[in-house]
């Protein structure tokens, strides 16, 4: 009778395993780095985060145009099922789907891109496309990767200087 009642409960626990996630997870800050520069993720006011790709995975970055420059080289970075979700810069506690937020710039970001999210469109304050351009136009790379050859010759430059 046992065996009967585990192959008709079965089905009922594969239904949930193969469910796709949406939306972002919380973020244990200070403890998580960001996925471009490997930084620890400190600041809530700009944190982002990324879900998508062939298994629909979750990517942490601790500023808007870390996120959105790693994006840029993903092949299903235009895909619809792909979502870019990030911290209200007014209170960091709300999420925001970063596609339909606004964005100022000048502000003081964990990577230096210098913008912060709102909900609310406002006086200065520009739409995802063109934050996303002044980003990729920016091109920011060596304050962050430090896979990047540039990014460790800086850090030498910088290491020299101080010693003498």
């Amino acid at each position: 009778m046992k065996k009967w009642l585990y192959f008709l409960l079965l089905p009922f626990f594969l239904l949930g395993c193969g469910e796709d996630k949406h939306g972002p997870e919380d973020v244990h800050y200070d403890r998580e780095i960001c996925e471009r520069c490997r930084m620890i993720i400190s600041d809530p006011q700009y944190v982002t985060q990324v879900r998508g790709g062939p298994e629909n995975k979750l990517w942490k970055f601790d500023d808007i145009g870390d996120a959105v420059t790693w994006l840029n080289d993903k092949p299903w970075a235009d895909e619809a099922k792909t979502e870019i979700w990030v911290m209200d810069h007014s209170n960091g506690t709300d999420w925001l789907e970063a596609r339909s937020a606004y964005f100022i710039s000048g502000v003081m970001s964990p990577m230096a891109f210098g913008f912060g999210a709102y909900k609310e469109p406002k006086e200065g304050r520009i739409d995802f496309k063109t934050m996303l351009e002044k980003v990729l136009k920016s091109k920011i790379t060596i304050n962050c990767d430090p896979r990047n050859p540039e990014h460790s010759k800086m850090n030498t430059m910088i290491r020299r200087s101080a010693n003498t």
